[in-house]
């Protein structure tokens, strides 16, 4: 599949670990071996900078980390079992291509035609370039 990346469950797992080791570094500034550790990595100047961008940085890689224990549930799952959580990530992240374009194939895949054209065409609204989601909603009608 080209142009349409889903979260694994492993990298959603690194992003979290990556995401509350940022956010504690900058949450818990008087470390001694921390810093003593980061000067023998990087010059004072750049310490600063990054210290100051971990608590922002920590939130964005947190925030799309809602959807990933749906997506782990339905990657675990077997069809049709992987739809629930699906449609569950989907209406916490209505927006995400990657969801729309999985529920879809879930619903293909449990032979749910029009269900499947329904999260197709939103994906496809979403980005109109997928060469992915123009084949699956190709399929998906039959065509």
């Amino acid at each position: 599949m080209t142009g349409i990346w889903v979260c694994s469950p492993l990298t959603a797992l690194a992003a979290a670990a990556i995401a509350t080791v940022d956010l504690l570094s900058a949450l818990t500034p008087n470390v001694r071996w921390r810093g003593h550790l980061l000067l023998h990595v990087e010059g004072v100047q750049e310490l600063r900078v990054f210290h100051a961008l971990a608590i922002p940085i920590g939130v964005v890689l947190l925030i799309p980390l809602s959807t990933a224990p749906y997506e782990a549930q339905a990657g675990l799952a077997k069809p049709p079992a992987d739809i629930p959580p699906l449609r569950a990530a989907v209406r916490k992240e209505p927006r995400q291509l990657d969801l729309r374009f999985e529920l879809g194939q879930a619903y293909l895949r449990a032979g749910q035609k029009a269900a499947a054209v329904r999260e197709l065409e939103a994906a496809l609204r979403l980005y109109p370039r997928s060469d992915d989601v123009v084949r699956a909603l190709r399929s998906a009608r039959g065509r």
